[in-house]
């Protein structure tokens, strides 16, 4: 496979990270406002099921990326010198800290549910 081959499929699988990204991104935001707006509304069961979906789906984001970073990372490395990008490019770098940024982000996003679960509604005065 020659370098425009390669190239071709660089581009491709950075099209599949940011299609992870937007999903993670889209789930995390529906999470985080159903659980800011219905929060206290839900039951525990309910609560249950809706984190419980909603880190399947997060974590088979942060995992799509880091399968797809992997092999953009093996792919950059078959590159010549010049084509293999800079830090900024490195797909090991990204591997690191894009996966334990968007992990924090599923667990911040879980304290979030739990400790809007834990407020007091406003009580209405008469």
């Amino acid at each position: 496979m020659g370098s425009p081959d390669e190239l071709e499929l660089i581009a491709l699988y950075i099209g599949n990270l940011m299609t992870a990204f937007s999903v993670y991104l889209s789930v995390t935001f529906a999470y985080l406002t159903a659980s800011y707006f219905a929060g206290q509304n839900l039951s525990r069961f309910q609560t249950l099921a809706l984190t419980g979906l909603y880190a399947f789906a997060a974590f088979s984001c942060v995992g799509s990326m880091v399968v797809n970073l992997l092999i953009l990372a093996d792919l950059q490395a078959a590159l010549p010198g010049n084509l293999r990008g800079t830090f900024v490019g490195n797909a090991n770098i990204w591997n690191v800290y894009m996966s334990g940024l968007m992990t924090i982000g599923i667990f911040v996003s879980v304290y979030f549910m739990y400790n809007v679960r834990g407020k007091e509604p406003p009580q209405a005065h008469s």
